[in-house]
């Protein structure tokens, strides 16, 4: 697998201008105030996060494959922007997420359970394709769908139940103001993380040790169905915690309600209040820095030859 730590530090403009080792990174970060910012989305905020994450953590050549293909795009300039796009529009809608039976207890060896496609099987045929390396044009679409994938995987509720469409079904007050999907996407980000996707990156990436980037990533040289299953049922884990309220364990399904297998059009409350956002903040900062660090692995695996 090509090195995907410590990385080079060459950023690019969506954070600094020289090099900054990584011990000082660490430093600086807890040097940053963050400032008021417009509100931005998950899928805007979050997907930034990640792929900034996996841009300073690229190799060299990685690196330079990278920038050479984002000289391409007409819209965006920055890879750590473009991972936005497929949202923009939403394209190959079934591949955002995976859902599972609600009784089950993770994914297997089927990736996409109830699905012919799904962000697993998505991620797995985007880096194959990448790596067929036929025309950058093709190539610059494949590079920012794989990133938008690799960061919904790592969702917790993108990995779900198709009935209340990934929590879409469960209200939420103050001060989301929303659903509990949107909570995970974005508001737990906005409200207990930061609304500055360059000093979130940077303090998240500061967090990130050696023996994270060998835990994480280390076998992506070898990503086959398997690993990538891995990643849905780390998040699938974390949806069906107990303290997400996002389902109840009952009888060995995972029900919408103690009283309700399925979603069936009784919209449920979650109190999804500052203490709510607060306690599960440490959770997605985790995965967050996951998805960066698998997002580069992957790169470096396709790019850095």
């Amino acid at each position: 697998m090509a090195n995907i730590g410590p990385p080079i530090c060459q950023p690019t403009a969506d954070l600094w201008e020289t090099a900054i080792p990584r011990a000082a990174l660490i430093l600086g970060s807890v040097l940053v105030v963050t400032q008021p910012t417009p509100a931005q989305a998950w899928g805007d905020l979050g997907h930034e996060i990640i792929c900034e994450i996996a841009f300073q953590e690229l190799s060299r050549t990685a690196r330079r494959n990278v920038k050479r293909l984002m000289k391409l795009d007409e819209e965006y300039k920055l890879f750590s922007k473009s991972c936005r796009w497929p949202d923009h529009p939403r394209i190959r809608p079934a591949e955002h997420f995976v859902n599972l039976k609600r009784d089950s207890d993770g994914i297997k060896s089927d990736p996409c359970p109830i699905a012919d496609k799904c962000v697993i099987t998505a991620i797995l045929n985007d880096m194959r394709d990448l790596a067929l390396r036929e025309g950058n044009k093709e190539r610059l679409r494949l590079l920012k769908s794989l990133g938008h994938w690799v960061g919904n995987i790592h969702q917790p509720v993108h990995v779900s139940f198709k009935d209340d469409k990934g929590g879409n079904k469960i209200d939420v007050d103050s001060p989301c103001y929303s659903n509990l999907h949107a909570v995970w996407d974005k508001c737990i980000i906005k409200e207990a993380i930061g609304r500055d996707g360059r000093k979130v990156a940077i303090e998240l990436r500061a967090e990130i040790s050696n023996s994270d980037l060998e835990n994480w990533a280390g076998n992506v040289d070898r990503l086959d169905k398997k690993i990538v299953i891995g990643w849905a049922n780390e998040s699938f884990e974390i949806a069906t915690r107990a303290d997400v309220e996002y389902c109840v364990q009952k009888d060995g399904m995972c029900r919408y309600t103690i009283d309700e297998k399925e979603f069936a059009g009784t919209v449920k409350d979650v109190n999804a209040d500052m203490a709510y956002l607060t306690k599960h903040a440490p959770t997605v900062r985790m995965r967050l820095k996951m998805a960066g660090v698998r997002l580069a692995a992957i790169l470096n695996e396709v790019l850095g030859r």
